[in-house]
């Protein structure tokens, strides 16, 4: 699946080692494959930060059952500002980073057992 998300065949081993989203060693390794494939670092990173839905949309481009598309047309970015997402709003800001760091830390770990297996 991570083929035809474009990551290169060494790039999957490596990332099938890690457990932590937040381990700087990921950060560095998505780094590295942004340098070689910019697209498949950034549909990695959208998995692991994203919400639901996508983590959905990467899940179906690496299945075979979407295509990604890097750019909108007029149409669809009008579509998008119509369609936004409410926003919560965190009087505390440390607040706000366990909520990040519980969100991204349950999403990596659902993004490698479906990708795994693990």
């Amino acid at each position: 699946m991570l083929g035809r998300l474009g990551v290169p065949g060494d790039f999957a081993a490596k990332l099938s080692t890690f457990t932590d989203p937040n381990d700087f060693n990921l950060v560095s390794l998505l780094g590295e494959l942004e340098d070689s494939n910019k697209t498949a670092a950034d549909l990695l990173l959208t998995y692991i930060t994203g919400d639901t839905a996508s983590r959905q949309n990467v899940l179906k481009v690496a299945r075979g059952e979407a295509e990604f598309k890097a750019t909108l047309s007029e149409q669809e970015v009008q579509n998008a500002e119509r369609n936004t997402d409410e926003l919560i709003g965190y009087s505390d800001p440390v607040d706000v980073g366990v909520q990040l760091l519980r969100h991204s830390e349950m999403h990596f770990y659902n993004f490698t057992k479906t990708i795994f297996g693990n």
